[in-house]
């Protein structure tokens, strides 16, 4: 979620229906949101807004901005011990007023699990008929 919301790669690729992407493709995209992540757990707001799609810096429009809205709402996937990228899905989406896009997907909250090493998971799940995964 958070790569789709504010890496320009994954944004581009929300708009698309369904769309069969190499993998490469989706190796370029995983790299863009590691990137990003490495740079908001380091703390490097500038970094990590650079990776933002051009919306999502229209949105909140400088760095800091970005960063409040960033640990208001994904706080979790920051102090999660352990990410991993799972298969790959292009999301049906729509624009809305504003030029945002509008998925047709929603973020479950986060549920603590009952494993030792791991704090919580997140996940994404279709919100409306039509979605894709």
């Amino acid at each position: 979620a958070l790569g789709a919301a504010l890496s320009p790669a994954a944004a581009t690729l929300a708009h698309a229906v369904e769309t069969k992407l190499s993998k490469a493709d989706w190796q370029a995209i995983r790299k863009v949101i590691s990137r990003q992540l490495a740079a908001l757990r380091a703390g490097d707001g500038k970094r990590a807004f650079g990776y933002a799609s051009p919306g999502i810096q229209a949105q909140f429009g400088d760095a800091q901005t970005f960063m409040v809205m960033v640990r208001a709402g994904y706080s979790a996937l920051l102090d999660a011990r352990y990410t991993e990228f799972l298969e790959g899905a292009v999301m049906r989406s729509r624009r809305v007023p504003g030029g945002l896009p509008a998925a047709n997907w929603h973020r479950r909250r986060c549920k603590p699990l009952k494993e030792p090493n791991r704090r919580g998971t997140c996940a994404a799940s279709p919100s409306a008929p039509g979605a894709t995964a």
